[in-house]
């Protein structure tokens, strides 16, 4: 049996960092593959873990800013060295970079020989469905302008008579700089709901993925309202809204190219079209992309 050393940085409140903790807890239960999971913050850590695992394979949550203490010397040919790709920061050497759910639609300098491709890691949620007396439009993720949550607030304001809209909104670990100003969004979604009859609730609190997951099963939709962006990665918060199966909104956004359908693009349908049209536009991504074949799939890469 292989053992695999699945390294992340130590950056909790990051997509990155949950979306390598997410993929542990996915694989963690194979019996055909070691996997040791650790989080690092320094070489002489990473070193350490060599020494006390000699590992077979090393899979890297590698991001510029973030495990900014790897060194190219690093990556030696006594092991296997695989790194996830993120955003289209890559390190410079490497036996593999492993994509998920799609590869980016325009060119990176990773061959297609050293790429490997993946479904997307999504939990399988078995917790409740609560029943609510009023449309409920949920949303989650970390504090950014580019989100637009405060415009979410008021689509729903004006298109609904009566909801009840429920954010998960959190700071990441930088904290509060350009663009990333949680008192000011949560500010500014309350300043949007004019409505009355629009209850607006938003917690603000950093939860694991089991509460993730509940806050948005609880919800009617979960709508994802990001300004345009052309980031070759894929977004994680889409795969916590799979992993529910409720129906979901986005926009016309690269980051969601992998999901992306007319179906569920705001830009051509009311939040309450979407809602009408239930599971059918995204219901081929369960079958797809679900917990079994991502762990079968995965361990594949070490047997």
């Amino acid at each position: 049996m292989k053992t695999v050393l699945i390294l992340n940085h130590v950056h909790v409140e990051c997509g990155t960092y949950q979306f390598a903790h997410r993929i542990y807890d996915i694989v963690s239960e194979s019996h055909n593959v070691n996997y040791k999971y650790f989080n690092v913050d320094s070489r002489e850590g990473y070193l350490y873990l060599l020494k006390r695992w000699e590992p077979d394979y090393i899979v890297y949550n590698w991001h510029k800013d973030r495990i900014n203490w790897l060194l190219e010397s690093d990556i030696t040919e006594d092991r296997k060295h695989y790194f996830f790709f993120h955003d289209g920061s890559i390190f410079n050497k490497y036996d593999k970079y492993i994509f998920c759910g799609e590869f980016p639609n325009y060119p990176t300098s990773v061959p297609r020989e050293k790429s490997v491709l993946l479904p997307r890691p999504i939990y399988n949620y078995d917790g409740i469905y609560p029943v609510n007396e009023v449309p409920t439009i949920g949303s989650f993720g970390f504090a950014t302008d580019h989100k637009r949550f405060p415009e979410l607030v008021t689509m729903v304001n004006k298109e609904f008579d009566k909801a009840h809209i429920r954010l998960h909104i959190t700071s990441p670990y930088f904290g509060v700089t350009e663009g990333y100003n949680l008192p000011k969004i949560v500010a500014e979604c309350h300043a949007s709901n004019t409505n009355p009859n629009v209850k607006l609730t938003i917690t603000g609190n950093f939860v694991e993925d089991g509460a993730m997951l509940k806050f948005l099963a609880g919800n009617d939709i979960n709508v994802f309202n990001y300004a345009y962006a052309d980031n070759p990665g894929i977004s994680s918060a889409t795969d916590y809204a799979l992993s529910v199966k409720r129906p979901i909104a986005i926009t016309k956004n690269n980051l969601f190219r992998h999901i992306s359908s007319n179906d569920i693009l705001l830009e051509n349908n009311s939040i309450k079209d979407i809602i009408s049209k239930g599971l059918a536009p995204v219901e081929r991504f369960h079958k797809l992309w679900n917990t079994d074949t991502f762990r079968e799939q995965f361990g594949g890469l070490f047997i």
